[in-house]
């Protein structure tokens, strides 16, 4: 799992208050499905094209862990991908794939008015507003 250098605090902080067996299967499962999407994800060189691979693998590749196998559970899935979102490479990446597909799904009322927004963005194709948004994600602190 790649980490953006400057939410590495945030990370170890995160694993530091989260050292206990239940803590340590979610850093698990953040680490076995972000092997399973990285692969992929390099392969792209533009950001929609991202967005897309995950808007359509990343949910059914958080299944194919480990950790589902040996009894993730829903709370655990969703504290691993927020820890993910928030420190990975392509976190903003993953948020935006995961909240379109809910999008698609027919899930709305499950999305913020954040990820609304930025789904309207790019649905027009206004990748420059995206860009600017996953530079911005990458600086928050």
């Amino acid at each position: 799992m790649e980490i953006i250098p400057r939410k590495l605090l945030y990370y170890n902080k995160q694993k530091h208050m989260n050292d206990t067996p239940y803590g340590r299967f979610i850093f698990q499962q953040a680490t076995q499905w972000t092997d399973l999407m990285e692969p992929e994800l390099k392969k792209y060189q533009k950001l929609y094209e991202r967005i897309e691979y995950l808007r359509e693998n990343a949910e059914d590749l958080s299944l194919q862990t480990q950790c589902c196998e040996e009894g993730l559970t829903g709370f655990q899935q969703d504290c691993a991908t927020n820890l993910i979102v928030n420190s990975w490479e392509y976190g903003f990446e993953l948020w935006l794939g995961l909240s379109l597909a809910k999008h698609d799904q027919g899930y709305t009322s499950s999305i913020s008015d954040e990820a609304s927004k930025v789904i309207d963005h790019y649905l027009a194709g206004d990748i420059i507003t995206i860009a600017t948004e996953k530079i911005k994600w990458g600086l928050q602190e």
